[in-house]
């Protein structure tokens, strides 16, 4: 499970996601920041709907 901010106890605006999508959605629509993978968010951010943040953070390992 995914959670959009964490408080104790939840608060109103507190969000939990039981897959990476609804993360992704919620994150287009502005209800926060996601860390999910690349090749997920790669479409919004070319159209600009969402832009990347902490890109020095970036890691890219070769593949699997």
């Amino acid at each position: 499970m995914l959670r959009m901010f964490v408080c104790d106890p939840p608060a109103p605006w507190e969000y939990l996601f039981n897959r990476t999508y609804q993360v992704m959605v919620a994150t287009v629509e502005g209800f926060g920041l996601a860390y999910v993978p690349e090749s997920m968010a790669k479409s919004y951010i070319d159209r600009g709907r969402l832009v990347e943040v902490l890109e020095s953070f970036n890691m890219v390992f070769p593949g699997y």
